[in-house]
């Protein structure tokens, strides 16, 4: 076999969904070079990212460039730091040359070449930066390096804003995400470094509205190429681009030390990126379900997977829903058990006690309840239909012998004494009421073998956090779709 001359990779968790690889193939093949470059997916560890880049240095490795969560790591494993890597915290790039590894921070400069070339008369001004984490550290660099004299940075965390605000200095300035609205008609250019509006139950990062005509919009998302905030841009006659342009400019300086070849014109690169993107075949839609017991912490493991960007679907909710004011089972249980529903709502209590008294009453309530239960089931994926991940939290996953086919299922579960302390701190709730519920559901063993996943949630919210990591960091491998959604940044 034929090793390759020069090697290089790119490293993240997750890394499957990087344009890289196809991007540096791109520009060897244009150069003529026998050159490897590959996506190298590295747990959110420091152990493991560090052994991961002591074994490319060790392979021949030139060069490796860094993504989320590693960047902070990068720099730290670093043996030189470039100015520029050391003013902005972080390092998305490292050379590999013996036993040194030299840091450096080339999306600082992605950004300022692509405001460059997307608005050559940009000369500074005032600028505002939505989000604090992953590349506004970069943009608020690049932003000075342009001129801007004044940088608002806000974030939903005001601390971070704050604490960013304070590595930069003086005329970086934090700022409420309350009152972020407020500066947009002072701002000359206001860019987006968050995934908000990406999903269907996101507001926008800002409204544009009061936004001046020669306000300049920028959206560090590549793709989609048209993200809301952009449209908005779009339908106001604002000048707008996004963030292939920068995914570009970053990726250059790195192709020319590691490759030892100019990587070409960024138009050509960027015409490339663009038309593999619209080749590209719809990716198949994740459906995750969530089961488990009464009282084993279901309903704070299904909010864990909500913070990673995926829309949730509760069948508990779904039963208030339809119970409450204006709720499609209201009529059919008034029409059996009239003493159940008081002012257009089903006394939820008093529908208890009667099914108690007769257990055949729990077939009809099924023949007629379920199917409403599917049926908004079904209205939330329609609604979710883009989104590349759903979690289904279905407390009778199992026992109601659900037909829907799952990529996964998560089975949260917890030792018997917790589970008992917890059911019965529940208002009306009795020893022998919590045995009946017991009995006609799945012992546990059973639950827990038919389980793809486990997450035990006994040691509090913090611990049950990282295994839900750990779930995500390996499904991520095997569904790289899972990447395009907003993956929760950790404070380092």
């Amino acid at each position: 076999m034929v090793k390759s001359r020069f090697k290089a990779a790119v490293i993240g968790a997750p890394i499957a969904h990087s344009l890289s690889p196809r991007l540096f193939a791109f520009w060897c093949e244009r150069a003529g070079i026998d050159g490897d470059y590959r996506a190298i997916e590295t747990a959110d560890d420091d152990t493991a990212f560090t052994e991961t880049i002591k074994g490319l240095l060790a392979a021949g490795y030139r060069g490796v460039n860094i993504t989320l969560p590693h960047k902070l790591r990068a720099l730290q494993i670093a043996n030189e730091i470039t100015p520029r890597a050391r003013a902005i915290g972080a390092a998305n790039m490292l050379r590999l040359w013996r036993d040194r590894i030299i840091a450096d921070n080339s999306d600082a400069e992605g950004f300022l070449k692509a405001l460059q070339f997307h608005a050559p008369e940009f000369s500074g001004g005032a600028a505002l930066v939505l989000g604090a984490g992953g590349a506004a550290p970069a943009t608020i660099w690049a932003l000075r390096e342009a001129g801007c004299s004044y940088i608002y940075i806000t974030n939903r965390t005001r601390a971070r804003a704050e604490t960013l605000a304070r590595r930069f200095g003086s005329n970086v300035e934090p700022v409420g995400w309350e009152e972020r609205g407020k500066l947009v008609p002072y701002a000359d250019i206001i860019v987006n470094t968050t995934a908000l509006g990406l999903k269907p139950q996101d507001d926008l990062p800002v409204s544009l509205e009061g936004a001046r005509d020669e306000t300049i919009i920028a959206d560090i998302v590549y793709e989609p190429s048209l993200t809301p905030f952009l449209m908005q841009a779009k339908k106001q006659g604002l000048k707008y681009f996004n963030g292939l342009a920068m995914l570009v400019f970053q990726a250059m300086p790195g192709f020319h030390q590691w490759f030892g070849a100019e990587p070409g014109p960024a138009e050509e690169a960027m015409a490339f990126l663009q038309k593999k993107n619209l080749a590209k075949p719809k990716t198949k839609q994740i459906v995750l379900g969530l089961t488990g017991s009464i009282g084993m912490g279901k309903t704070t493991t299904a909010k864990l997977f909500g913070q990673y960007g995926i829309p949730v679907w509760d069948a508990d909710s779904a039963v208030h829903r339809l119970y409450g004011k204006g709720g499609k089972a209201v009529s059919i249980i008034a029409a059996r058990f009239p003493e159940c529903v008081k002012e257009g709502v089903v006394d939820r209590d008093c529908l208890s006690a009667r099914l108690a008294e007769n257990a055949s009453l729990l077939l009809w309530l099924e023949e007629n309840i379920h199917p409403l239960v599917y049926e908004d089931q079904q209205a939330f994926m329609a609604a979710h239909e883009q989104a590349p991940a759903i979690l289904l939290d279905i407390p009778l996953l199992f026992e109601s012998k659900n037909k829907r086919q799952f990529d996964a299922i998560i089975v949260c579960t917890a030792p018997e004494d917790v589970r008992r302390k917890r059911v019965l701190a529940r208002k009306g709730m009795s020893a022998q009421k919590l045995e009946t519920i017991l009995s006609r559901q799945l012992a546990e063993e059973e639950r827990l073998a038919r389980a793809d996943f486990v997450v035990r949630t006994d040691k509090g919210i913090e611990d049950a956090g990282q295994q839900v990591a750990k779930i995500m960091g390996e499904m991520a491998v095997k569904y790289p779709q899972l990447a395009a959604l907003d993956w929760p940044q950790r404070d380092k």
